[in-house]
């Protein structure tokens, strides 16, 4: 499958709003920065983790967006938080999702969304709201999983 993924676009827009909570003052500026560098760093990774598994360039690119908006939310935390600790009232990846997806958030990141296939933009609803649990939901189709795991937090 070609892929409909502009990555360069996807990076201006997330950078675009990123970039706004690094106006912020002191140790937010801190934690937003930090947060910005390492979601480039999972971008970049998630590209040599799909290459690592021999998917094909659309999948490789759907990797870099998830691992792009991945913690999209962790910036209104640390916000309004002064924290990167999940609580039940604030769980990062869960609101990141609900905010992406829900509120149509997504659309302003993937200006061709409305062109993905309805069951990517599940694979990546599913991947960014699980990647911060420590175990996945048994009823994820395979596909799903194999996203979902790109993410998933390490068992310490």
């Amino acid at each position: 499958m070609i892929s409909i993924f502009n990555k360069d676009e996807i990076k201006r827009n997330c950078d675009e709003f990123f970039t706004l909570y690094l106006d912020t003052e002191d140790k937010i500026r801190v934690m937003c920065e930090r947060k910005f560098v390492h979601t480039q760093e999972v971008a970049k990774n998630s590209i040599y983790l799909a290459k690592k598994l021999n998917l094909d360039e659309y999948d490789v690119d759907l990797a870099f967006t998830i691992g792009y908006l991945h913690d999209f939310a962790r910036f209104s935390q640390a916000l309004l938080t002064q924290s990167f600790i999940d609580s039940d009232r604030y769980n990062h990846a869960h609101l990141g999702a609900e905010l992406l997806f829900h509120h149509n958030m997504i659309g302003d990141i993937i200006e061709n969304y409305d062109d993905i296939p309805s069951e990517d933009k599940i694979v990546m609803e599913k991947a960014i709201y699980y990647h911060g649990d420590l175990i996945l939901p048994e009823n994820l189709t395979d596909r799903e999983k194999l996203f979902a795991k790109l993410y998933e937090k390490p068992i310490k």
